[in-house]
């Protein structure tokens, strides 16, 4: 039995931090949430982290949480993530620690250290074997999981039966010989090639027809141009050594021509030579230099005349800059007058036309006073603020009466001091308004009339001061111009004209390496002819050739038609021996290949033994007897009514059908919610009671089974089927929102939820 016995988590979705140990229980525990962050009731059990919990579980050894659609680690992983689980199992206690990138894995507390994803899930395949179909079929039971046996296809459930069950081995036996087939018939294809081959090639030893008597033949003419082949060599030798001393001859008289034609073009020696070319570089120096005298001479009067112009004093430019360096500064002035002038003149524009009539006796009064008009008007605003104020009172004493003093209030009076003033306060905010508006333009016009701006003659400055800009810029360039003349003429004054050579060459350069590459050839020619330690003779050369090419000829030719008499039968010769060899090598690939085409028949059978009709189908008929069998055994434990079930296989795959006991017979896919819900219960017992003992766990998990049960079969469910399951499982785990105290002798756990963070309660 696989043994899982704790798991350590942090930073897992909602929870923080904590650890479970699945053994301290009494056999079973109702598991049941408590979420506080609830909006709608303070008992919410929804959303508490309950399924979260157990799902740790299988995303650790499968990488998938139950109802992940594809298999992802991060599904409930994040960054600082970890869930640790220990599980007991081949006599090693195991520690698969899951990270968001990688597995660490511990056996009997000591680092593995197994590197790469790959190698670390085999690991854990081998640690842990069952595979995600047996998990879902009697270890974690999940309500929202379809169940695959109930929902699937025939074909479906047949493939599903082959992986929960390991009937495999069958599929992987039957691929082997299908293997084994395609093996012998490429090798009886390989056979009929080289049959095929064999017959060719004696036909093409029949063809060739060598034997002995084509053997002495081959003998004779090996012999004969062996003896041909010595006499032909000599001869070759002595034609060639005739050819040389006459190629010498011939070779020596025409260096002897071509030394006298040289010796009578050379007109001057090495000395005469290197004397002319001396005076014919001096000469071509003196032309360089006289060249570049005249081309600097005319470059620096061209630029003398180019600048022209007369020249003019620093005084004068000292005065002009003075000058203007002052209009500029007056300028600057003018322009701060100029920008305080037009702000004056836009505020003094943009000043309502509002008066008042009564403003000008209003001021001539306060003057007479010697008192401020502004502070008059706020004061008066003030008085009539206050007047205002005593318009409540209207309202509090419509009866003549003072509600808190009870004394008599002249109503009528204080209304009409009231609306006086109103009338009044419109008056003082017209008077203050015109008042601050004759203030501004009084203010702006004092500003105007003391900066007494004069537009033209800030224009005209400037006028001035861009005339003397020119006037200075001018005077600069000509200044500049005259300085550059003064340069010039001293460069030209400096410049020195080149002297002539006393003495000119005769020759040109052409001509002196002309006379200089014949000195070279003579020199060459003669380096050859003194080689020779004596002068070569002919002495009858030409005629001894001709004798001995005639001799030569005559033998070559009979030697020619040996050799080709002993090529053709040599030729012969090897084609019989290629031949035979290859018919041997043939004859012994068709003596291997027949072994194993002899057992095609064999392989053919086999292949059909282990098909989906053969042994395999009779393995699925007895494990879906057995299912039958356990349906209709356990089937009271969960259902109400007599249920009978009917589960056998055809070629299409597998078929589950249910009686009602009505006479209504129907596949299980046509089972109402309620009723697939405790056919899923019975399928998991089933599986659980036919799982071998090496691939069972010691928990099972039954994730809100109850959720669609009727009263009724929710206490046929806690009174027959848990108690029944207990016997089976050491430690049943079952989530439940319904009421967790109709399961008598049993532990509880309370997944708490509160801002954010789930913890555990066990009691």
């Amino acid at each position: 039995m696989i043994e899982i016995l704790s798991a350590q988590f942090e930073n897992v979705v909602s929870y923080k931090s904590g650890q479970y140990d699945y053994t301290n229980n009494n056999g079973l525990t109702v598991v049941s949430g408590h979420n506080k962050d609830s909006l709608i009731s303070n008992q919410q059990n929804n959303g508490a982290g309950k399924s979260l919990l157990f799902s740790m579980l299988p995303n650790v050894v499968f990488e998938s949480t139950p109802l992940a659609q594809t298999k992802e680690r991060k599904a409930i992983l994040q960054k600082g993530s970890r869930i640790a689980i220990t599980i007991r199992n081949r006599g090693h206690e195991w520690k698969l620690i899951q990270e968001p990138s990688r597995y660490i894995i511990e056996r009997d507390g000591v680092d593995l250290e197994v590197r790469g994803l790959a190698g670390q899930r085999k690991k854990i395949s081998e640690v842990f074997p069952l595979s995600e179909s047996e998990w879902y079929s009697y270890v974690y039971l999940q309500s929202q999981k379809p169940c695959e046996f109930q929902q699937a296809t025939a074909r479906a459930r047949l493939s599903y039966i082959t992986e929960v069950w390991r009937l495999d081995q069958y599929d992987l036996m039957r691929k082997y010989f299908e293997k084994k087939v395609d093996e012998v018939k490429r090798a009886q294809a390989e056979f009929d090639v080289h049959q095929t081959s064999l017959t060719e090639i004696n036909k093409d030893l029949q063809k060739n027809g060598w034997n002995r008597k084509e053997q002495v033949k081959l003998n004779a003419a090996n012999k004969v141009v062996k003896s041909l082949s010595g006499k032909v060599k000599k001869l070759q030798a002595e034609a060639q050594e005739l050819r040389a001393l006459l190629k010498n001859v011939e070779f020596y008289a025409e260096l002897v021509a071509k030394r006298d034609k040289i010796k009578s073009c050379v007109k001057f020696d090495k000395a005469a030579l290197k004397s002319e070319y001396a005076l014919l570089d001096k000469w071509t120096r003196y032309e360089e230099d006289m060249e570049s005298y005249a081309a600097t001479s005319k470059k620096l009067k061209i630029k003398i005349e180019e600048c022209g112009g007369d020249s003019v004093s620093p005084k004068a430019i000292k005065k002009l800059r003075d000058s203007l360096n002052e209009n500029v500064e007056k300028e600057a002035k003018l322009s701060r007058v100029r920008d305080r002038h037009d702000e004056a003149v836009r505020e003094l524009e943009n000043l309502d036309d509002h008066t008042d009539p009564n403003l000008r006796s209003f001021l001539s009064q306060h003057k007479k006073a010697g008192t401020d008009p502004m502070r008059a008007i706020e004061e008066e605003m003030a008085q009539v603020k206050s007047i205002l104020s005593l318009s409540s009172v209207l309202e509090d004493c419509d009866d003549g009466k003072c509600p808190t003093c009870q004394q008599n209030v002249n109503v009528k009076q204080i209304a009409k001091a009231v609306e006086q003033a109103r009338k009044r306060r419109g008056k003082l905010h017209s008077l203050k308004h015109a008042y601050e508006l004759s203030t501004a333009r009084r203010k702006w016009k004092g500003i105007i009339e003391e900066l007494a701006f004069n537009e033209r003659d800030y224009y005209a400055l400037r006028k001035q001061i861009k005339k003397d800009k020119a006037s200075l810029d001018d005077m600069m360039e000509r200044l500049e111009m005259a300085t550059r003349v003064e340069g010039y003429k001293e460069q030209l004054s400096q410049l020195k004209k080149p002297k002539a050579p006393k003495e000119k060459a005769t020759l040109t350069y052409d001509q002196i390496e002309e006379q200089a590459e014949l000195i070279r050839k003579l020199a060459s020619v003669e380096d050859r002819l003194s080689e020779f330690s004596e002068v070569p003779q002919d002495d009858g050369l030409r005629l001894k050739l001709r004798k001995v090419k005639r001799k030569l000829d005559k033998l070559e030719s009979e030697y020619t038609s040996e050799f080709r008499v002993s090529t053709e039968l040599n030729t012969r010769k090897a084609q019989f021996e290629i031949l035979t060899q290859k018919g041997e090598e043939i004859g012994q690939k068709l003596d291997k290949l027949r072994p194993l085409i002899d057992k095609l028949n064999l392989y053919k059978m086999l292949v059909k033994a282990y098909s989906s009709k053969g042994l395999k189908l009779n393995a699925v008929n007895n494990i879906l007897y057995q299912i039958e069998q356990n349906y209709n055994r356990y089937a009271p434990l969960i259902f109400a009514e007599r249920f009978k079930f009917k589960v056998d296989a055809t070629e299409a795959g597998v078929r589950v059908m249910v009686d009602r006991g009505n006479g209504n017979v129907s596949d299980v896919r046509q089972l109402s919610g309620a009723e697939s819900d405790c056919f899923r219960l019975l399928h998991f017992l089933t599986c659980l009671i036919m799982a071998p003992d090496e691939r069972r766990t010691n928990i099972a998990v039954l994730d809100e089974p109850d959720s669609h049960m009727d009263d009724a079969t929710a206490t046929l469910f806690a009174e027959r089927y848990i108690p029944f399951m207990r016997k089976l499982v050491p430690h049943t785990f079952l989530i439940s929102q319904k009421g967790k105290h109709k399961y008598s002798d049993c532990s509880y756990l309370t997944v708490q939820k509160h801002k954010g963070v789930s913890k555990i309660i066990t009691a």
